[in-house]
């Protein structure tokens, strides 16, 4: 079948150059209107990679939270409460 229109002309050079990566979106389209979405993939006898997964919005500066503040020693819930027993260096008791 021989291309038509300008653009069908774009896909069909897209394909004989699929290694460039400027031609991705012309390469991807043509595999999936000739119906080879086989060669779409990551094995050996693929032609491109497919498409990344859209991304979520962006976090700015504005929009992260701020790090949580350290606790104090006061705070900690390893120190048991209970009475505070001297050690004697010199005597060891």
């Amino acid at each position: 079948m021989y291309p038509c229109s300008p653009h069908e002309k774009a896909m069909q050079r897209a394909l004989m150059q699929y290694r460039d990566p400027k031609n991705y979106r012309l390469v991807h389209e043509a595999l999936v209107l000739a119906g080879r979405e086989d060669l779409i993939g990551f094995g050996p006898k693929c032609l491109i990679k497919p498409p990344l997964p859209a991304q979520g919005p962006a976090l700015t500066p504005a929009s992260r939270k701020p790090p949580e503040a350290a606790p104090s020693p006061s705070s900690w819930p390893h120190i048991p409460p209970g009475p505070v027993i001297e050690y004697s260096i010199r005597t060891g008791i």
